[in-house]
């Protein structure tokens, strides 16, 4: 395989500080204070206000990092919950649901880089005991299970019917892994932004779910581009629509 560098990061001097105010159903608006350190660890405080006092003060803490692509800023906290940004212009982050897509119906929900650093909070504490967090995880040691295939989601695991999954090696450049009903592997190329995988051959067509054998055959024809975020993988055709999603689970080899 051949593997070219990744883009450079669309947020440099670090630490940096964003701020910005999100519509609120209960109040009159919730200001944004996320603060971004080095050993990509963030701190985000929301002030619910009413009227430009803060009546309520929610804290934040836990790792930073990019999508595979560096077009989506990524938040995993410390209590396991996610939120993502996409960059649309440099100083900007964009709050966007785990599909990219604005959060924002009537206008965009932005924060702005301020010019200097103010941290509202210090970073969270670290342990020198621990190696540094990985928010978004790489191909190898990942098992991906398919949970969406051209835009449904897939149908609940049954007997006889397994759930779909691939690991992916990027030493070698090859995959394995599991259909509807059949065992798969073959080969794969990727890139910064490009993807092609190569099953050794066709799926044989089954009983228990021909209709995800199909499906799976025209997604393993159509694949042209990915994007990892966070523990997810999506998988583009070459008009850039979403043909199916993986959630990746971290395995020891």
């Amino acid at each position: 395989m051949v593997w070219t560098a990744p883009p450079p990061s669309p947020i440099t001097d670090l630490p940096a500080s964003f701020s910005g105010k999100f519509p609120c159903a209960n109040c009159t608006a919730i200001r944004h204070e996320l603060n971004l350190f080095a050993d990509n660890t963030y701190s985000l405080t929301r002030f619910f206000e009413n009227n430009g006092r803060a009546e309520r003060v929610e804290n934040e803490g836990g790792a930073w990092g990019f999508s595979s692509d560096r077009r989506v800023l990524v938040l995993k906290s410390t209590r396991g919950t996610w939120s993502w940004f996409a960059i649309p212009a440099t100083g900007v982050l964009r709050a966007v649901d785990t599909y990219g897509e604005s959060i924002g119906l009537r206008e965009p929900w932005d924060l702005q880089r301020n010019e200097s650093f103010r941290a509202t909070l210090p970073p969270p504490p670290q342990d020198p005991s621990v190696a540094p967090r990985t928010v978004t995880v790489g191909f190898s040691d990942v098992e991906w299970k398919l949970t969406e295939l051209h835009g449904k989601p897939l149908r609940p695991v049954t007997k006889g019917k397994q759930d779909i999954l691939l690991m992916l090696d990027a030493d070698t450049g090859t995959f394995s892994g599991q259909s509807a009903c059949n065992p798969v592997e073959g080969t794969f190329d990727a890139g910064v932004n490009t993807m092609n995988i190569t099953p050794h051959r066709p799926l044989r067509l089954c009983r228990i779910d021909d209709g995800t054998e199909r499906a799976l055959s025209n997604m393993f024809k159509a694949i042209r581009t990915y994007r990892i975020t966070g523990p997810t993988l999506d998988l583009f055709d070459e008009l850039g629509s979403r043909i199916a999603r993986f959630e990746g689970h971290s395995i020891s080899r």
